[in-house]
């Protein structure tokens, strides 16, 4: 299967986004697509040899509109209007003649001037709703460029028969009333309307510009004969030596082959102080290279750079659609045509048994309902949230890679945290050896350097350093073989070398042997022939904010739980120390997965805290993923939200960020609808029989106008959390 992303121009509502993904969908060869209304954009996944991307686009733009590919993460900064040049003329051109044009209005004066003022604005200013319409009626789906454009046309239509032939009218004791005001102020309303959107829209996509921001456009690169050149970024391929001069942003993800520097790595990691590079360390693209010159020679290019990676994850997660908004989509599929038949049962009601003048009372009603009814608001309620939820993540270094992560996420009940790497620094260090019987330390050394070298788990990698920085020579093997969740053995001449916890060994080649009570990791050695030789102590501080990241955690009403393949007596002192609901140790990594199901089971919505591969089932089992930056990419990619930052605080951070952006998207859907619900009987004329209050089609436009700019700018507010 293929993913791709497209710009979808022309989408005005959730209806023109609910068409584009009917026809995308109804591709065959399409498994998936999900078009972003905030973000004007697609994303398809399909398979090759049953549809090309030729079919994709001549099927949006078969339903009026217009698309382009994306390509690489820059394209997020073509993303919102096709050209706000022209959206911002039509509105001044739209403003100067719309004002003279009500002030004559008011007065009652010069109507031939009214006509003059008003129909540059219906057919040039408004002739975007104009087209609209035309495409949404020749495909049967008619949409909010439907409802201006028959509210607008109806009412100019109105006052020209009016203006031309008046006496016709009063004969039928119809006062020829002119509505070339309404006509004005109402596409002058829209558009407006639409200008404040997609200034919105543009403060939304802030965050995602700046990570763009982080990436340049050029670079110098190294020539065979010892000369530089400067290149476009996208020109640099895998193994090119880059010069990274000072104050520059380093372009691609490499290591340092010559040269001495420090680099501001904040906007990655979140570390505020420099780090220092030199000879054979890494630098990661779109960090900045503070003061030496460096060269560094590039390993990962284009897309495959962690920054880009980050961007393009964000990416697709703010064109990624929430469960929440099915309910947004069944209703805009109705939502034009309910209104229509609205507006014209209202304009019947006024013409049979309303009040005079029935003619002018009926077209007003049905005007205003049509141009009242926003279904922006609906398409926008949703993805608004998500894109600045998602982008702010970002900028905090909390990558959400879907929409579903937030829904899941807001429902939390329980969290369960891996303990090593996770709640500890997950850099322990070697306490002790204690050997069995007459056996060497040196043999016991040896044997464990030689099995634990080849393993990424950080009780290895202490064992690792300890035996380098005590000059052990470490026992080479014929074959090595990790056992997960419980160690490490190796084959030599014959024999099996085993390096773990104690259940690698049967209980009676342990049964008899002494091993003292202590809170550190312990790390059996041994052999097939000796069997248990000596046993290795680790110890692994907890991270310094551990304790208030829990107790900020149960502030928000979570249960928590802690997870490690530890033994019970490290799990315990752990979970004493930080006051844990509860913990499981010695556990495999199904072992992980069964206890969240466990808890699911119970009716717990679970979370899932770790770093490391054993993690992953349960990253995977549990209802949110949460997988810390200094993990294993399995992990990462087992869950739906990644910490791009060793900094533990952020969890508690981005489940607040979660519930706030679920409680904004409530908040925008609650309005949308509740705007629609009041606002359509009013425009109607609901009120009239009671209080005598009235609704003309120029105050129904604003009404519809700020509709929708309310609900952007309710969901930035998420901007701050």
């Amino acid at each position: 299967m293929k993913k791709v992303e497209l710009q979808i121009g022309g989408m005005s509502c959730a209806v023109c986004a609910s068409r584009v993904e009917k026809a995308l969908s109804s591709i065959p060869g399409v498994k998936e697509a999900v078009v972003n209304l905030a973000t004007g954009t697609a994303l398809v996944t399909f398979d090759p040899s049953s549809s090309s991307l030729e079919e994709i686009k001549t099927s949006v733009e078969r339903e009026g509109y217009s698309a382009s590919l994306i390509e690489g993460v820059s394209g997020v900064e073509e993303q919102g209007v096709e050209d706000p040049r022209d959206l911002a003329k039509r509105l001044k051109i739209g403003a100067f003649l719309a004002i003279p044009c009500l002030v004559l209005s008011m007065k009652h004066l010069y109507p031939w001037a009214q006509f003059i003022l008003a129909t540059p604005i219906q057919f040039y200013v408004g002739l975007p709703f104009l087209k609209g319409a035309l495409a949404s009626i020749r495909h049967k789906s008619p949409d909010m460029n439907t409802l201006v454009a028959m509210g607008t046309l109806s009412a100019y239509g109105y006052s020209l028969f009016a203006l031309l032939f008046p006496e016709v009218l009063q004969r039928a004791n119809v006062a020829p009333h002119l509505y070339f005001d309404s006509v004005a102020m109402i596409i002058l309303f829209v558009l407006l309307e639409k200008f404040l959107e997609e200034r919105a829209k543009t403060k939304a996509a802030s965050s995602m510009k700046r990570l763009l921001a982080l990436l340049p456009k050029k670079a110098t690169i190294m020539r065979e004969d010892g000369g530089v050149e400067e290149v476009d970024v996208g020109e640099i391929k895998i193994g090119d030596v880059v010069m990274i001069r000072p104050s520059d942003r380093i372009p691609v993800d490499g290591e340092v082959i010559e040269g001495r520097s420090s680099v501001d790595e904040s906007v990655i990691s979140g570390e505020s102080m420099p780090v220092d590079k030199s000879p054979g360390e890494e630098v990661i693209g779109g960090t900045l290279n503070l003061n030496g010159t460096l060269k560094i020679r590039a390993q990962k290019v284009g897309g495959a750079t962690m920054l880009s990676q980050i961007i393009r994850i964000v990416q697709e997660a703010q064109g990624s659609k929430a469960r929440i908004q099915r309910l947004t989509d069944k209703v805009a599929a109705y939502f034009v045509p309910f209104v229509i038949s609205c507006a014209i049962l209202a304009a019947m009601v006024w013409w049979l048994v309303g009040p005079e003048p029935r003619l002018t009372n009926a077209l007003l009603s049905m005007v205003s309902v049509l141009v009242i009814a926003c279904p922006c608001a609906m398409g926008l309620a949703t993805p608004a949230a998500v894109m600045v939820a998602t982008g702010r993540g970002a900028e905090l270094g909390i990558l959400i890679k879907n929409a579903i992560a937030i829904e899941e996420g807001a429902r939390v009940t329980a969290i369960c945290l891996d303990k090593t790497g996770t709640l500890t620094r997950g850099r322990p260090q070697v306490e002790r050896l204690v050997p069995f019987s007459s056996h060497s330390k040196e043999a016991i050394s040896s044997i464990a350097y030689g099995l634990e070298r080849f393993s990424n788990h950080p009780v290895a990698k202490a064992i690792d350093q300890w035996a380098k920085a005590n000059d052990i020579t470490p026992m080479a093997f014929d074959s090595i073989e990790e056992i997960p969740g419980k160690g490490i053995k190796g084959e030599k001449d014959g024999i099996t070398y085993l390096s773990g916890k104690p259940e690698l060994f049967s209980p009676d080649h342990l049964d008899g042997i002494k091993i003292e009570s202590q809170s550190g990791s312990l790390v059996v050695v041994g052999s097939s022939i000796h069997g248990p030789m000596g046993y290795i102590v680790v110890k692994d501080a907890l991270r310094a904010e551990a304790k208030k990241v829990v107790d900020e955690l149960r502030s928000l009403g979570l249960k928590i739980y802690m997870m490690t393949g530890d033994q019970e007596v490290v799990a315990k002192e752990v979970a004493g120390r930080l006051g844990l609901h509860g913990y499981w140790a010695n556990c495999l990594p199904q072992e992980k997965a069964s206890h969240i199901h466990s808890l699911k089971e119970k009716g717990e919505k679970v979370a899932m805290v770790g770093d490391g591969v054993n993690d992953a089932p349960a990253l995977v089992a549990s209802d949110l993923g949460i997988a810390l930056s200094t993990g294993t990419d399995i992990a990462m990619d087992s869950a739906g939200l990644g910490i791009m930052r060793d900094d533990l605080t952020l969890v508690p951070r981005a489940i607040r960020l979660l519930r706030d952006a679920i409680r904004i998207i409530r908040q925008n859907l609650f309005w949308a609808f509740a705007y629609n619900t009041i606002a359509i009987p009013i425009a109607a004329g609901a009120l009239y029989p009671s209080f005598g209050i009235r609704l003309s089609p120029m105050w129904a436009a604003l009404a519809m106008a700020m509709s929708s700019v309310t609900v952007v700018s309710n969901a930035l507010r998420l901007k701050r959390a």
